[in-house]
């Protein structure tokens, strides 16, 4: 700002103030009773200079960058140091060093979920921080003698070790924080505090935002870049739903006892909270339920040889079906800070909303109405490879279905269908089959797809949660339906209706791969 401030031009400046009558040149007593004062003026031009390039971000030195950035409460990121996972022939105490080549170790932290028949893992981290920690591996020599001790190595890097923030990226962040404002779990918080995390580890949780929706899940994989640095590149998680998508034992007889919503708790926490196998159960994870839906049923009956037992989906078999029956929802609140996840169990929100799908707003409808006979009630199968062999199920009044002669719908409607069964399946699984495309999904049959601009201000789309129940108008007619799913780009698409078994396992499949 003040270049052409210089020495030599405030001194031509000041000498063309004198007459030119005068002897002005280099060595006169006018030339040198100008020529310090000038001096000490170029000095203090060359603070100024300096003091406006101090006070701006995008200009100032990193001692000046980090008084102003203290301003938003920010400060680089210091050095941290490796953590690694060692394994020794024997467990040894919390503090001991050791020695690979010029670096020194200490243990920190037992690992017993890592130890193998052979090894004792603990955790040890760098004594000094930075980023020249993560290339080391090895044998590790103790600094002092432990009995005992025969082997200790490095087997695996933890966290990467970081040096101190590089000026320029740090820089860069502050200004980062003037176009995103950190606040409540927003996308910009979520980058902040995740990115100040000291590293990420299998089995944390993370949290991605896309737009209004957000989607949580558990870090499956680790992937780091081959440069010395060790920089975190990529990560690979496991959507938290997914993980319910496994099988559990189902005691039939317990359908009715307690609340639906109870059930279903106590299915997650056997399979991951209590399992016997702790390497099996999910840290940080709890569920609860909120409401408690009485009498109810799946109408799941026991497998052939199972007693009053049969292994079913979890999600399929029960959550789906929970959600369209009674419209109760498996959701889950993720807190990234203490790496703690919550499954909620409960009813959706209460009441029915209606949607005018003949409005402006809708962008694009598509309405399939299933023909259903729901005046059948009875169905009799028989096996088509011996018709002494047959299966009788029932259709009740709450639109389930079992083999149970009880609760009776009349006047009775009887069907007859014969089905037959490929070697090495049972006429029991071709009869269930049957039974289901029959008399499953008869209260929300319809499939009804409409899109709507995000954000439409009518319908509200990111508020409406799965499982709300709608009467959706169309030319006219009124159709009773459910929200079982969301698609979000461009526009909103809302999706009513029976949920389409045989498309989610398409896309878990595809999701897997």
């Amino acid at each position: 700002m003040f270049e052409q401030h210089t020495y030599e031009a405030l001194v031509k400046s000041a000498l063309a103030n004198v007459p030119n009558g005068i002897d002005k040149r280099e060595g006169s007593m006018v030339f040198n009773g100008v020529a310090p004062s000038m001096a000490e003026l170029a000095q203090l031009y060359i603070g100024l200079d300096f003091v406006f390039k101090a006070t701006y971000l995008l200009t100032a030195p990193r001692e000046y960058l980090i008084k102003r950035a203290s301003d938003r409460n920010m400060a680089p990121k210091p050095a941290s140091p490796a953590v690694f996972r060692a394994e020794c022939n024997i467990e040894v105490p919390l503090g001991t060093r050791f020695s690979c080549e010029d670096i020194n170790f200490v243990v920190t932290a037992r690992m017993e979920e890592a130890d193998t028949e052979d090894a004792v893992s603990h955790e040890v981290t760098c004594e000094k921080a930075g980023a020249l920690g993560n290339g080391y591996t090895g044998h590790l020599i103790p600094v002092e003698y432990v009995n005992g001790l025969t082997r200790a190595e490095l087997v695996e890097l933890l966290v990467p070790g970081e040096d101190d923030e590089e000026t320029e990226a740090f820089r860069q962040r502050v200004l980062d924080s003037f176009q995103s404002q950190a606040f409540g779990g927003n996308q910009a918080d979520y980058k902040e505090k995740v990115l100040a995390m000291p590293g990420v580890k299998k089995q944390d949780y993370i949290r991605i935002s896309r737009g209004g929706e957000e989607y949580a899940g558990i870090v499956t994989e680790i992937g780091y870049g081959t440069d010395k640095s060790k920089k975190l590149q990529t990560i690979s998680y496991k959507p938290l739903m997914e993980l319910l998508n496994t099988d559990v034992l189902f005691d039939v007889d317990l359908q009715g006892q307690g609340s639906m919503e109870q059930f279903i708790c106590d299915r997650i926490k056997e399979m991951f909270i209590t399992n016997e196998d702790d390497m099996q159960n999910i840290k940080g994870l709890s569920v609860s339920a909120a409401t408690a839906t009485k009498d109810w049923s799946l109408h799941i009956t026991p497998s052939d040889k199972g007693g009053h037992y049969n292994i079913v989906n979890l999600i399929d078999s029960v959550i789906i079906p929970a959600m369209e029956k009674y419209s109760i929802l498996v959701k889950t609140r993720l807190d990234i800070q203490n790496r703690e996840v919550q499954i909620i169990v409960g009813k959706a929100a209460s009441g029915v909303i209606t949607i005018e799908s003949d409005l402006p707003n809708i962008i694009k409808k598509s309405v399939t109405i299933r023909q259903v006979s729901a005046d059948v009630n009875k169905l009799v199968i028989y096996d088509a490879e011996d018709y002494s062999n047959t299966r009788i199920y029932y259709l009740h009044p709450d639109l389930g279905y079992d083999t149970k002669d009880r609760d009776r719908i009349t006047p009775v409607v009887c069907e007859m269908q014969a089905v037959s069964h490929e070697e090495g399946s049972s006429f029991e699984s071709a009869a269930i089959s049957a039974a289901h495309n029959k008399f499953a999904n008869l209260s929300y049959s319809n499939l009804i797809e409409l899109t709507m601009m995000n954000g439409d201000a009518l319908v509200k789309p990111e508020e409406m949660e799965f499982g709300q129940v709608a009467d959706i108008i169309s030319d006219g007619e009124s159709y009773r339906s459910i929200l079982t799913g969301r698609e979000r780009g461009k526009n909103t698409k809302l999706v009513f209706g029976t949920v389409r078994l045989d498309l989610t396992k398409i896309l878990r499949r595809q999701e897997n791969g």
